[in-house]
């Protein structure tokens, strides 16, 4: 029972501290200890957002982004690759998922048309 708590504390502090998303000027840039990666705005093909669940993952308009969802967390990812080819996860040079944050958005509202964007 204790190695289980251990794991899963390992998994959340590495999920949560040594992973840093950056929403720059030029793009997202992914940061964790294994890799490093950016994504520029003008490569950008799909941005969407998805509701991860217990057992599912499933994908949501960009207007419900801000509703609480009971028993699940909503995700961003941004991708070169078109929406019906995006996995829902980081794949070095194509996506960056990361948590929704208010901040975040508005960060990248700032920075890129979101509305022409979202597809």
């Amino acid at each position: 029972m204790l190695a289980m708590i251990a794991v899963q504390f390992v998994i959340l502090f590495y999920s949560g501290f040594m992973k840093k998303i950056y929403i720059l000027p030029e793009g997202i840039r992914f940061q964790s200890t294994l890799s490093e990666y950016e994504i520029p705005w003008n490569s950008i093909l799909s941005i969407g957002a998805y509701k991860v669940m217990k057992n599912a993952v499933e994908p949501i308009p960009f207007e419900r982004i801000e509703e609480k969802f009971l028993f699940g967390s909503v995700w961003i990812y941004v991708s070169v690759l078109p929406r019906e080819q995006v996995f829902y996860g980081n794949k070095k040079n194509k996506t960056i998922a990361f948590p929704h944050q208010k901040a975040n958005l508005e960060k990248m509202t700032r920075y890129c048309d979101l509305q022409k964007m979202v597809r």
